[in-house]
């Protein structure tokens, strides 16, 4: 029943996670490394993160190279079955979600779940952030819901399968606890992961929202089961908790900030053809060249914070330690360079590429302004473009403050076609709206 139970290594000590610099450096080493790996390297976590690499490079049907005894080649979903089945048996959970939702599995429950949840007239969302198009209203098939977690959420296999197990338990929480959905008109899946995730950060202690989602992974489904019904009967105050925990904590006098504004002059003068910010953002985007003083940009951030994390803020592989990456390297360091543009270019929308890139320098033109301010957080740049964004759009359209979750999509198009200096101003405002909410929140 397990062809492949022989092919990768195992013994009896326990299996431990990675390091984030392990894991960065094998996101970026050859295919001949991670083979070596899947030969030699015990360790449940060291043999997903190898497979997972081959598939994310190569798709599930790559031939490994290995073999089973009766000589059927390993392909990449063979091996990810065998350590899906070894970590059951290990009731190791972090590893069985994230090798589930790279072999695209699915609970038979799933269908039955939504339906549970929209014939008491709630709709549901799927996706990550609130969008018409990731709402279901009626019953569907499994199918379906499967297609929709995985268009409207980032291309993440572990977020996906995270998803899918949340509808399960509000499905079965909506017919034992009705009275936790009360005005609760859409039920928002994406906004309770992120809600999960904030708790998890405080009750925890972890330093950063990456290492608190991986603990909710790590996390049994009896465990993660009760943390659903928790964030629901406590749900204000969980909201509240979610915004805190975006809070940046700082040292140093940041209320110059509230001065400094970019001008127009930043502005790029000579666009070709193109007239549209839009179109401008997207094809820098897809050229992706960055100057070497754009990753002295960066270099200079570290130096202002803990870390930094460029991308999907769920993602441990996307931040950088601003310890272990000023000790190990230098601002000119080809590693350097090349660690940040692999960052840059896991951001699949070349348009939001480029807006990463504009937070990027802008944050750095910032902490240049003001030398003494240093930030006792992780930046994420996802958090603080969410932010700029937010702000940007209530700013023009100050009548949208109490249904702003209708209007994201619509404040996204918008931003994305402000010029340079105003996106740039965006991301001041969001750091001043963080540091200061920070502030307002000690008092």
């Amino acid at each position: 029943m397990r062809p492949f139970f022989q092919v990768l290594p195992a013994d009896d000590a326990p299996s431990v996670p990675l390091n984030t610099q392990t894991l960065t450096e094998w996101e970026i080493s050859t295919d001949e490394i991670l083979i070596e790996q899947l030969k030699t390297n015990v360790n449940l976590y060291a043999q997903l993160e190898a497979l997972s690499l081959l598939s994310l490079r190569h798709g599930l049907d790559h031939d490994t190279g290995l073999s089973a005894m009766d000589g059927t080649a390993g392909r990449v979903c063979d091996l990810l079955e065998e350590s899906y089945q070894r970590a059951g048996d290990q009731h190791a959970w972090y590893i069985v979600r994230r090798c589930a939702g790279l072999l695209g599995k699915y609970d038979i429950n799933l269908e039955q779940a939504a339906t549970d949840i929209l014939v008491r007239q709630h709709a549901l969302t799927l996706g990550r952030a609130y969008s018409g198009r990731a709402t279901l209203t009626c019953p569907a098939d499994s199918l379906e819901i499967l297609q929709t977690i995985r268009a409207y959420n980032n291309n993440d296999a572990s977020e996906h399968i995270i998803i899918q197990e949340l509808v399960i338990y509000l499905g079965m929480l909506i017919k034992s606890n009705p009275e936790l959905f009360i005005d609760m008109h859409t039920v928002r899946v994406g906004h309770i992961l992120q809600l999960l995730v904030a708790r998890q950060k405080r009750e925890s202690g972890c330093g950063t929202l990456d290492q608190a989602f991986n603990e909710i992974l790590s996390l049994s489904p009896y465990q993660l089961s009760c943390k659903v019904k928790e964030t629901l009967e406590d749900y204000s105050s969980t909201e509240s908790q979610l915004g805190l925990a975006e809070m940046l904590h700082h040292e140093g006098d940041c209320r110059e900030l509230t001065n400094a504004r970019f001008s127009k002059s930043m502005d790029p003068i000579d666009r070709g053809e193109i007239d549209d910010w839009y179109q401008w953002r997207e094809q820098q985007g897809s050229v992706g060249r960055e100057n070497d003083a754009f990753f002295a940009s960066i270099w200079d951030i570290l130096h202002h914070c803990k870390g930094l994390t460029i991308g999907d803020k769920l993602n441990s592989k996307n931040r950088l330690d601003s310890e272990n990456t000023l000790s190990q390297s230098t601002a000119g360091e080809q590693s350097f360079k090349l660690h940040v543009n692999h960052l840059l270019n896991k951001i699949q929308a070349p348009v939001y590429r480029q807006l990463t890139v504009e937070a990027l320098k802008a944050m750095a033109s910032i902490f240049r302004e003001t030398p003494s301010l240093q930030i006792d957080d992780t930046l994420l740049t996802d958090i603080i473009i969410g932010h700029a964004v937010r702000i940007s759009w209530l700013q023009s359209h100050p009548e949208s403050k109490d249904n702003y979750e209708e209007c994201v999509s619509l404040a996204w198009q918008d931003f994305y076609r402000l010029p340079p200096h105003k996106v740039a101003n965006g991301i001041l405002d969001a750091l001043i709206y963080l540091l200061n909410n920070n502030e307002r929140g000690t008092l």
